[in-house]
């Protein structure tokens, strides 16, 4: 995570001038969104003073120090988002979440190995198909509390808080 945060960082700071630095940009950003979903949300609505922080809380873990209470939570984040992504794409051939399709998608989906349970992404396919709000959001939000056994807006605000979330708290 710390590599994550410093290259959003790095991509924030950093302004392109040239074709071949805007090309540059797009692919480090795409390649940042294919390992950590999310984190091109953080790049656009994080202040800069949090990713800072976030850089270096994570630093200071790397010394010895504490983990940060947000890192657990992220990184289950990023791979529910991952496998969700995946699982939607992987439903775009499909007119209907059943549970013949179900069984196919636990033969099929084996890219699921490093994150969440490939089981518990098969009984969300139709949640998947048709997210709430239309938002996979909502559903990694809720899975991740599930784990970890915490409120779900409480996932939410400690991960990607609102503008008006990060006034508050240094109001």
């Amino acid at each position: 995570m710390l590599a994550k945060y410093r290259e959003l960082r790095r991509l924030r700071t950093t302004s392109a001038a040239t074709d071949a630095e805007v090309t540059a940009a797009i692919r480090a950003r795409a390649g940042l969104a294919a390992r950590h979903p999310g984190s091109l949300r953080e790049i656009d609505d994080l202040p800069l003073d949090d990713i800072d922080e976030r850089i270096l809380a994570l630093e200071a873990a790397a010394a010895g120090g504490a983990m940060p209470e947000w890192l657990e939570p992220l990184a289950r984040y990023h791979g529910w988002m991952r496998a969700l992504l995946r699982a939607k794409r992987w439903l775009s051939r499909a007119r209907r979440v059943d549970d013949a399709l179900r069984s196919r998608f636990l033969r099929e989906a084996t890219w699921i190995a490093d994150e969440p349970g490939v089981q518990r992404v098969a009984e969300l396919l139709g949640e998947v198909a048709s997210p709430p709000r239309g938002r996979l959001n909502v559903i990694v939000f809720r899975e991740v509390a599930r784990e970890i056994g915490r409120d779900p807006d409480e996932v939410r605000r400690a991960l990607l808080p609102s503008k008006r979330e990060r006034r508050g708290r240094t109001a």
